[in-house]
This record gives C-alpha cells, sequence and structure tokens, in this order.
C-alpha cells in the first residue's frame, strides 16, 4: 500500500478520522527533547517551548501510550479539546 498523500491526511483529519503517520515514538520524542533541553540549559539558551512540547508528550505517554509516533499528539489534543 502506498503511502497517504498529505491532502488524503488532511482529508480524513478533517473528516475526523484517526490518521497516524509512520514517526518516531512518543518515548524517543521525549529522549529526544530532554536531550535538547539539557542542551539548551548548558548553553546558557532558553527555549521554553521544548519544556512545554515535553511536557505535552510526556501526558501522551502517561495517558496514552508512550509507543505511538510523534502524531498522538494530534489526538491528544483532540481530546483535550472535547467538552467534558
Amino acid at each position: 500500500t502506498a503511502p497517504a498523500t498529505p491532502d488524503e491526511i488532511h482529508r480524513a483529519l478533517l473528516a475526523g478520522l484517526p490518521v497516524s503517520v509512520p514517526g518516531g515514538t512518543v518515548k524517543n520524542q521525549i529522549k529526544d527533547l530532554k536531550t535538547a533541553i539539557a542542551l539548551a540549559t548548558e548553553n546558557r539558551v532558553d527555549l521554553p517551548l521544548l519544556e512545554a512540547t515535553r511536557i505535552q508528550f510526556q501526558a501522551i505517554a502517561d495517558t496514552l501510550d508512550d509507543q505511538l509516533d510523534h502524531s498522538a499528539i494530534y489526538k491528544l489534543l483532540m481530546e483535550r479539546s472535547e467538552p467534558r
């Protein structure tokens, strides 16, 4: 099966279908973000969005699954935007 085109992914997202494009796992994303945060701190570079992004990916690991690919951020944001 051929990979989905960006247009097909966009249409699926608009239709509310769960879409996952293969990529790095949430676990690896967290590891990479921690490395980037440590390097920024070591070099006295203020990159607050790195920590904010790490928190979001940690929430995925804690509530969903750390083996999902990085597109799980969409699922987390959709769940958080649903009325309770």
